[in-house]
């Protein structure tokens, strides 16, 4: 093979290459930095509430992490009937991790090296769940996150019917694998909020009584 094809095809790969960083870049969510190269991709972003950076208690996120892998019929550990599988399957499973938020709203954590992605949860105190969603791209090894939380309104019936029961079977079901530090930090940040929901409940109405 010829010098100049070996410089053509190289020039090729390198403006292919300098294509695709630019589309994604291009992209991009608005609310998002992209860092581009190689290595296990790194996840960070910064909370904010009216203007402000949260205040690192009021806060937590929560990355549920997706990843698949091929099985076949002869796979003792895949659960399937081979007659239902023939040519086998793939089989998608999701784990957790949780990130502490700092004294200035900021959170990080680095995605698991078998995860094709994650669908990242956002939760501060008073105010409504954001959901970013993450997908594991060549030549992209980090992204950081702006994220404006709104307020809930009425923060306990939201609390109550959304956020208790996401923590219950984050703490709960078996698949999430959470380990006992991020348990820790999901137990402490809901007795917190839990307490002072307590704090605010309004007073027992007394009984009428009777003449």
């Amino acid at each position: 093979m010829s010098l100049r094809w070996e410089k053509r095809r190289a020039f090729g790969a390198l403006m292919l290459g300098w294509g695709l960083l630019w589309l994604l870049a291009a992209c991009a969510p608005t609310n998002a930095e992209y860092d581009y190269g190689l290595g296990a991709p790194t996840i960070s972003g910064q909370v904010w509430v009216q203007g402000q950076p949260v205040k690192g208690q009021e806060a937590l996120v929560v990355a549920i992490q997706s990843q698949s892998r091929f099985v076949t019929m002869d796979d003792p550990g895949s659960g399937r009937r081979p007659e239902a599988f023939p040519q086998g399957e793939t089989v998608y499973s999701h784990t957790a991790r949780v990130a502490q938020v700092d004294a200035d709203g900021r959170f990080r954590f680095t995605l698991a090296d078998v995860a094709s992605g994650a669908v990242i949860y956002v939760f501060s105190s008073g105010m409504m769940r954001q959901q970013l969603v993450h997908q594991r791209q060549v030549g992209v090894k980090g992204v950081r996150y702006h994220v404006d939380m709104t307020p809930a309104g009425d923060w306990r019936s939201y609390y109550y019917a959304l956020v208790s029961p996401f923590m219950t079977g984050l703490l709960t079901e078996p698949r999430y694998a959470l380990d006992p530090r991020d348990q820790q930090w999901v137990v402490d940040w809901v007795k917190r909020e839990e307490q002072k929901l307590e704090a605010k409940a309004p007073p027992a109405s007394a009984p009428a009584s009777r003449r």
